[in-house]
């Protein structure tokens, strides 16, 4: 706060008050007029998702998040739970904010992953928070940059494409039998250490926590060898 009074002060020393207050009426309307267009955003978004998605077997959108919030403590079984009210089904529709399709046959997944890659890409991240904040964290990479065959991906695939050869020359053959091999015996080991107590006290405890820091570890020490 004290800084801008500081700003409002020179402003109001070097243009007066009148000015001073324009600019703030001007940034008012700036900032109400962009929580309107994410409004807006948000609304389109959602009836887009529900006209695209209408076929796909699940439960309705949940437009403020209320059963996610019910459940957020228990989220891998609430999504299970979603998915196992339709079996057979390839794809699930899983309820959020958003739109999450949830696929859960091999066949589903070879058609994202290999049959069909090039129209499966990632969201974009300025529209979707979740792919800004990952871009703010991991950078613009092979995690974050859009693939597909679409022409407005064109540059930003070439950009992805160029990671993922770089990536590709850490998952070679002789690399997968000697230091991917030993770093996930050695954190697995130190899994087990860390359960054996536990254990021995028939504790109850949160595995997906464990697997989690199991999974960091193995990646860091891959990926920076530390």
């Amino acid at each position: 706060m004290g800084s801008f009074s500081q700003l409002l002060q020179q402003v109001n020393q070097m243009f007066g008050v009148q000015t001073c207050l324009r600019l703030l009426k001007l940034y008012l309307m700036f900032a109400l007029g962009n929580v309107a267009w994410k409004i807006f955003s948000i609304i389109r978004l959602y009836r887009i998702s529900r006209h695209h998605f209408r076929k796909i077997p699940g439960e309705p959108l949940d437009p403020l998040g209320h059963r996610l919030l019910e459940n957020i403590h228990r989220m891998q079984d609430h999504m299970t739970d979603m998915a196992l009210k339709h079996p057979n089904a390839p794809l699930v529709k899983l309820p959020g904010p958003g739109v999450e399709i949830l696929c859960q046959t091999p066949e589903a997944v070879e058609w994202m992953l290999k049959t069909e890659f090039d129209q499966s890409t990632k969201g974009n991240p300025h529209q979707i928070l979740l792919y800004a904040l990952m871009r703010d964290f991991l950078g613009e990479g092979i995690f974050t940059l859009r693939h597909g065959s679409a022409e407005y991906l064109k540059e930003e695939h070439k950009q992805w494409y160029g990671t993922r050869k770089t990536a590709s020359l850490l998952f070679t053959k002789s690399k997968m039998m000697g230091h991917m091999q030993d770093t996930f015996t050695q954190k697995a080991q130190t899994l087990v250490k860390a359960l054996k107590p536990i254990a021995e006290k028939s504790e109850v405890i949160d595995l997906q926590a464990k697997f989690f820091s199991f999974t960091m570890d193995s990646i860091q020490k891959l990926f920076f060898w530390y």
